[in-house]
């Protein structure tokens, strides 16, 4: 074997350092990317088109569908909440209407989200909205009148149709504050006692307040005023309860008919050519006016649904400018209380076997009533013979009644009923009477 010089060494190495340099300096190895089964999530494009307005106290949003992309609904926060304050699973509606009652005035930021079938939200839209709680405008009181009686103006008026009102402030021109102030509304209607100041035309003002002290425009009343005469007043004034009074024929008289438990009033006209009428009251309430100066009685119906107790009537005489005398009065003592029915021991029924009549089958009953009672003006007896019904009214004279009954059917029903002079009448006792016929 051929020995290798120095030299042919020295070649060698240098052949296989330059193969081992150019090796390093070759392009690293670039692998293919791994396989991704997971499908990318699609983008969701926000809500177009958003817009707001306001009405009275709420923020009416409206937005429009974009072109592209799949929205299945919608999630609506308010800055500062985490929680939505709307949020829809369907695209029906581009709409909502946020409710700003009770808040107070200042900017609102909205954002609003479109959302998929998988949950995923879009990007966002926020909207900023300065809301300002809109000036309160109270109605008016409506239909407004008044009425002058004597140093009085007196004003009526009807609610309009409105929750925020809760009081009236009125005001007379020439003074500043107001001279009538209330917090009741259920109060229609108002008097201003002029305190009989000159004639002359009067303007009033008439306001409608809320809880926070807003009033509404204001409704202006002018009143044409004229001061009081003194006017002279009735004489020999009186009142008087009906009382029932005994007809000739007891049937047509029976007083259930007919009567109407009223009371009559009567006095004396004045002799003056101011006085054209007259105003007629129970306590302060107004029940008749009368035009006429000549008449001189009245006559009011319906006493009859007044409980027992003192009534005080009224009667002033008036001028055509509604000037009112000092006014005269009377008081009642009004009683519905009927008198107590008899007692058994007041009531005896025999039968007389010696009859009235003849032929007779039967024989006569015969009925006698004594009783102390003064209360009892009249007996009202029904009778019941299973033939005929009848009704017949007796005065109670000396506190005795007698009454023989012949004839008819064998047995007969009563029903005795005490009754008062004022037609105040008892429920009654009854009372059985059976009649064997005569041998």
């Amino acid at each position: 074997m051929k020995r290798l010089t120095y030299k042919t060494l020295l070649l060698i190495a240098l052949c296989l350092l330059g193969l081992i340099t150019s090796c390093n300096n070759r392009s690293p190895l670039i692998l293919p990317p791994l396989s991704n089964d997971k499908e990318q999530a699609e983008e969701v494009p926000n809500i177009i088109d958003l817009s707001a307005v306001q009405e009275e106290k709420q923020i009416k949003f409206s937005w429009a569908y974009p072109t592209i992309g799949n929205i299945s609904g919608y999630e609506i926060y308010i800055k500062g909440q985490e929680t939505p304050l709307y949020k829809s699973d369907n695209t029906d509606s581009t709409s909502w209407t946020f409710d700003a009652s009770n808040k107070p005035n200042g900017i609102y930021t909205f954002t609003f989200y479109a959302t998929d079938m998988k949950g995923n939200k879009s990007s966002g839209i926020s909207f900023a909205f300065d809301y300002k709680e809109p000036e309160l405008e109270l109605p008016n009181i409506k239909d407004l009148t008044a009425i002058q009686k004597g140093t009085k103006i007196i004003f009526s008026w009807s609610l309009p149709t409105s929750n925020e009102i809760n009081g009236y402030e009125f005001y007379i021109e020439g003074v500043a504050s107001a001279i009538y102030s209330s917090s009741a509304v259920e109060t229609t209607s108002w008097t201003y006692d002029t305190e009989n100041p000159n004639d002359g035309t009067y303007e009033f003002t008439f306001f409608t307040t809320d809880k926070n002290g807003n009033k509404s425009s204001g409704l202006i009343y002018s009143f044409d005023y004229h001061q009081q005469k003194n006017l002279p007043d009735v004489t020999n004034f009186k009142v008087e309860q009906q009382k029932y009074e005994q007809g000739e024929d007891v049937y047509d008289n029976d007083p259930l008919t007919w009567m109407d438990y009223s009371v009559t009033l009567s006095w004396s006209a004045p002799v003056s050519s101011d006085v054209t009428g007259y105003d007629i009251y129970i306590g302060d309430t107004l029940i008749k006016e009368i035009k006429d100066p000549s008449v001189e009685s009245y006559t009011y119906v319906g006493m009859q649904n007044n409980s027992d107790g003192d009534y005080t009537f009224k009667i002033y005489t008036v001028d055509d400018y509604v000037s009112i005398s000092q006014g005269s009065e009377y008081t009642i003592h009004y009683d519905r209380t009927p008198p107590r029915d008899f007692l058994d021991t007041e009531i005896s029924i025999t039968l007389n076997y010696t009859p009235s009549s003849s032929p007779a089958y039967y024989p006569d009953a015969e009925l006698e009533i004594i009783s102390n009672n003064k209360d009892i003006k009249y007996i009202r007896i029904t009778y019941d013979d299973s033939w005929t019904d009848s009704v017949i009214m007796h005065e109670f004279v000396n506190g005795t009644h007698k009454m023989r009954y012949s004839g008819g059917a064998p047995n007969i029903n009563l029903l005795i009923q005490t009754f008062d002079e004022y037609g105040n009448i008892s429920t009654g006792v009854s009372r059985y009477i059976p009649r064997e016929p005569l041998e």
